[in-house]
């Protein structure tokens, strides 16, 4: 080989491998020392729950003093909303900040990682696959560019400010789009698209050269190697204590900030909810059934309780959900008890009641213009609430058949004024002796039973109980059976 080929194999082997470093080389942002480090894990589905935990944790690391905030991502990602929040409030800290991902950090975790000002991986990570979906029942469906956008927009923002290439950190976004490495002549490498490349080509000249590294039609998704070549991360690490040591830290002198319990519980009570729903409402029903107050309207308020509760600790429900929900139940017990029949305030109060309980499980419950609606959360709530509703409606029903006849059923009984008792289906107030040869007459309601009242047959006024159904007054009726010195009777 002639002295000319073998300097001019020379040049081309050492451009390559400068270009090769200079993507490679990604220089720590964070190097230390630190005297207060802290680690928060970031270790399941991001969603409310989560946000609000970690945003304690953060608060409680910068009351500490601490000059490090270490995130420990591996996550599958979650939530539209709660990752943004996550994201944002990690991007505005003031403490350094490093994501740490040994594991995985897909979808919205990635867009977490990200915020981070720097990431560190471990040799088997992987990072990516930040496209929105809804599982609904035709599948998985993949989000419109409506909230694809605002999403590609937010990676751009973390890329550039903390040093990632965008078109690559958008790609995780967005399938349609074709990125291109392109390496000039001076060593320099950038991430284009097609239509980028030409345009740089007209100014800089022609790339030494060109290659693609997303297709259109895939989703960008990392492993460690290479998030390493593409400038995503420095050095891979191969465990936490090899990572600490790149900051001059040992595990002893690093302080982990784990989940509460009271966030634990918070986190398990919401993922039940529909549970709660049931429960409440059944309870609710029952309640409203049997004036008075007794074991049901005590479940029913456990229930709800326990819900919007768990939802405040979360950082959803506020106090107006709460006296939303209050209003609505007042109103209910107006309709029942003070206003005959079924109107304003009987409808006034169910629909304060699914408001405000939608808004309790909904963080951004309704669209704002700050940010991409995310469309899980009311169609999650929709499904819960609706499954819960349909299940109480059935429960409702064998309560109203069954339990009076079961000895749990008869403890059930409340007293009213004046003597005897009313339970859901039965009323014990005194009736006539000839009770039994009234069964098959028809009659009329003098007042409203619910279920106790008074009816009339053949111009007798007497005491009877409906069968579980609420009966307005003035409403034909017809005795069916005699239990005791109880009629029991049913719209005609």
């Amino acid at each position: 080989m002639s002295p000319f080929r073998i300097l001019l194999v020379s040049l081309v082997a050492l451009t390559g491998l400068s270009v090769a470093l200079s993507a490679a080389e990604r220089t720590p942002r964070h190097t230390g020392p630190y005297a207060r480090p802290y680690l928060i894990p970031i270790d399941r589905e991001i969603d409310d729950t989560l946000f609000a935990s970690a945003e304690r944790r953060i608060e409680a690391a910068k009351a500490a003093g601490a000059d490090l905030i270490i995130f420990e991502v591996d996550s599958p990602g979650g939530a539209v909303s709660a990752s943004i929040d996550l994201g944002d409030l990690i991007y505005g800290l003031e403490i350094p900040s490093v994501a740490l991902i040994l594991k995985g950090a897909y979808s919205g975790a990635a867009l977490v990682s990200l915020a981070a000002g720097d990431i560190v991986m471990g040799d088997g990570a992987i990072l990516g696959d930040c496209q929105p979906i809804l599982v609904g029942p035709q599948g998985i469906e993949i989000v419109g560019e409506k909230i694809q956008s605002p999403l590609r927009a937010l990676f751009r923002k973390y890329a550039d400010r903390n040093g990632y290439p965008r078109r690559l950190a958008e790609a995780m976004v967005t399938e349609q789009m074709e990125v291109r490495r392109v390496s000039f002549p001076d060593g320099t490498v950038e991430y284009l698209e097609p239509a980028e490349v030409e345009d740089v080509t007209r100014t800089r000249g022609e790339p030494a050269s060109s290659r693609v590294v997303v297709k259109a039609g895939e989703l960008l998704t990392l492993h460690a190697r290479e998030a390493l070549e593409y400038g995503f991360t420095g050095p891979l690490v191969k465990n936490r204590a090899e990572a600490f040591e790149r900051w001059g830290l040992s595990e002893g002198r690093v302080t982990t900030l784990e989940e509460s319990w009271a966030e634990g519980v918070s986190r398990f009570l919401l993922s039940i909810k529909a549970l709660l729903f049931l429960g409440g409402i059944v309870a609710l029903w029952m309640e409203l059934k049997a004036p008075g107050f007794g074991v049901p309207g005590a479940i029913s308020i456990i229930c709800f309780a326990l819900f919007f509760s768990a939802s405040a600790i979360a950082g959803i429900a506020t106090e107006l959900e709460i006296v939303l929900f209050l209003l609505g139940v007042v109103l209910l017990i107006l309709e029942f008890f003070v206003i005959p029949g079924f109107g304003i305030a009987g409808v006034s109060g169910l629909g304060l009641i699914v408001a405000s309980l939608y808004m309790g499980s909904v963080k951004y419950a309704f669209p704002r213009g700050d940010r991409p609606f995310d469309l899980r959360g009311p169609r999650d709530f929709a499904m819960e609430f609706g499954a819960a509703f349909i299940g109480a409606i059935i429960l409702a029903a064998v309560i109203a058949r069954f339990l009076p006849r079961t000895p749990i059923g008869r403890r059930l009984i409340l007293s009213p004024a004046g003597g005897g008792a009313a339970s859901l289906t039965a009323s014990a107030a005194p009736a006539s002796a000839h009770a039994a040869t009234l069964v098959g007459r028809a009659g009329v309601a003098l007042t409203t039973l619910r279920p106790a009242g008074r009816i009339e047959v053949d111009g007798e006024p007497l005491d009877a109980v409906s069968e579980g159904d609420f009966i307005e007054r003035g409403q034909a009726i017809r005795v069916v059976r005699a239990e005791g010195n109880s009629i029991v009777v049913k719209k005609a």
